[in-house]
């Protein structure tokens, strides 16, 4: 597979401008062929300044060919498990009692824990559920609340990212459901993608 760019740093051009004039284009034809047509520079016709720039550009031209195959078969290659927590909407205060406040909507309602401070921002604490729930709890959760997500996606999704994901799998679920919906009349809605 060739490529019609090559993608070098400001770093190495101006490691490249200190070599000599007439062996500059040596070491940038050894790059562009390696970068457009992976032709391996064979580094015995090379100084030790060469090969050292040579050698430092290459991983960068490994990366710009993978990205370029990657995105020859229609994106960007499979991602690995996340390893960092998902975003939620969920402001998370412990307070002096041990008591955890949830609050989805960022509305505080003092009537239910005097000790909430109105008015905060976001806290970082981060709390992991105690136990993660079964297939059976979710799947009776999703009756109760007449959810239209399905019990066991949701659990296989979660048991294989990490439960320490979610603080709380509820309104996690809840937000799963409002976006299936969202799917649902996207996908009967003709004109959808037309509104943006």
């Amino acid at each position: 597979m060739s490529k019609d760019t090559v993608l070098l740093y400001r770093s190495h051009i101006e490691a490249i401008k200190e070599l000599p004039e007439e062996r500059r284009w040596a070491v940038c034809d050894a790059l562009f062929n390696y970068g457009m047509d992976r032709v391996e520079p064979d580094l015995s016709a090379f100084n030790v300044m060469e090969r050292l720039i040579i050698r430092m550009a290459l991983p960068q031209l490994e990366a710009s060919i993978r990205n370029y195959e990657n995105g020859c078969k229609g994106g960007r290659g499979k991602k690995s498990p996340l390893l960092t927590p998902l975003s939620s909407n969920v402001n998370v205060n412990l307070n002096p009692n041990d008591n955890l406040n949830l609050n989805p909507n960022d509305n505080l309602n003092e009537k239910e824990n005097k000790n909430v401070v109105v008015g905060t921002t976001k806290s970082t604490t981060f709390v992991p559920p105690s136990v993660p729930p079964s297939v059976q709890e979710i799947r009776d959760y999703c009756k109760e609340k007449k959810l239209k997500i399905s019990p066991e996606y949701f659990f296989n999704y979660y048991d294989q990212r990490g439960w320490e994901l979610v603080t709380d799998w509820k309104l996690c679920a809840l937000g799963w459901d409002k976006n299936e919906k969202r799917k649902t009349a996207d996908d009967s809605d003709p004109y959808a993608a037309l509104r943006g």
